[in-house]
């Protein structure tokens, strides 16, 4: 899991940054709902079902798409929107992957008592 929590906290940095730049300011309000989600599982996982993070997914493409091409200097390279849909890539796959276990995981307990 420090995978997710390195990428989520870059994402956050990212997201952090392109704030304080005043980038991106006709999409303020998404930034910001983006980067509250991602804080919120950082919290704790278990927040991230798979609807929470499809709709995470769907937000960022949405900035993705708008400002692909775009750049922006943090910490001593150029970012591009495109890098943080990169890094949730991952993290979506991990807690996809973590929800389809506990699933399963979950309905054997159930199978079981039925037996």
């Amino acid at each position: 899991m420090d995978v997710i929590k390195d990428n989520l906290n870059k994402m956050i940095e990212m997201l952090n940054e392109i704030e304080k730049m005043d980038l991106y300011k006709d999409d303020i309000v998404l930034i910001k709902k983006i980067t509250n989600k991602i804080n919120e599982i950082l919290k704790c996982y278990d927040i991230a079902t798979d609807e929470f993070l499809d709709e995470l997914n769907k937000d960022l493409e949405l900035l993705d798409d708008k400002y692909y091409t775009e750049t922006f200097w943090l910490n001593g390279e150029f970012m591009e929107l495109h890098d943080l849909t990169n890094l949730f890539v991952d993290v979506y796959s991990a807690l996809k992957r973590r929800n389809k276990n506990k699933y399963v995981e979950n309905l054997r307990i159930e199978n079981k008592k039925k037996s």
